[in-house]
């Protein structure tokens, strides 16, 4: 019987949602839950085996809206510093798994099929990125041998130098998903997002 790989879904939650008037973009309802409960979900759902959301600002709501979810928390003091400083804390928590997927949390249309695809083309030597006419976007999932480089990055950043100190390891899918490259940061993308959104999630 073959044994599927660990991989552990890293969700970034902890900006401040600068550009969202006063409130948290993550805790918005979208086709009737909340923004980041429909990524958690997906992950847990794509087959990810484990999912850790890293808070920051507004934890404590987080962790609230998330109760009922398989989720790991995991708070981030540094959180301020910027979204790499998240995404090395996720990674740290989980040292025994075979994958990362770093998906940001603003991102809930990304199609499940998508999600399951990414997966599918795991391998211990592979940067797995989805693509859409020609364009690359997120999740990725990165082998657990780029750890270590993860762990590294700057924390102001994000993952991108990973992937280009890496590029023959980057393996890219073709997708029908413009989701992988649709983020909420505004009232305006929220009220798009719910034109495109699968209530059945």
């Amino acid at each position: 019987m073959i044994s599927l790989p660990h991989i552990a879904a890293i969700i970034p939650a902890a900006g401040l949602s600068s550009r969202f008037d006063s409130t948290n973009k993550l805790v918005q309802r979208l086709g009737g839950r909340t923004v980041i409960e429909r990524v958690v979900s997906m992950a847990v759902k794509s087959g990810c085996r484990s999912a850790v959301v890293v808070t920051g600002h507004d934890s404590e709501r987080i962790r609230f809206v998330l109760k009922e979810l398989e989720v790991s928390i995991v708070f981030n003091e540094a959180f301020q510093t910027g979204m790499g400083s998240s995404i090395a804390a996720g990674v740290a928590s989980q040292p025994d798994v075979d994958g990362y997927l770093i998906w940001p949390a603003d991102m809930p249309l990304v199609k499940l099929e998508t999600i399951r695809s990414i997966i599918d083309a795991h391998q211990p030597s592979r940067i797995v990125t989805p693509v859409y006419k020609q364009r690359p976007g997120h999740p990725v999932l990165f082998s657990s041998v780029f750890r270590d480089e993860l762990l590294r990055i700057d924390p102001s950043g994000g993952a991108r130098p990973v992937l280009e100190e890496n590029t023959k390891a980057v393996y890219r899918i073709e997708t029908t998903d413009p989701g992988i490259f649709k983020d909420i940061d505004t009232i305006d993308d929220l009220e798009e997002a719910h034109l495109h959104v699968d209530t059945h999630l």
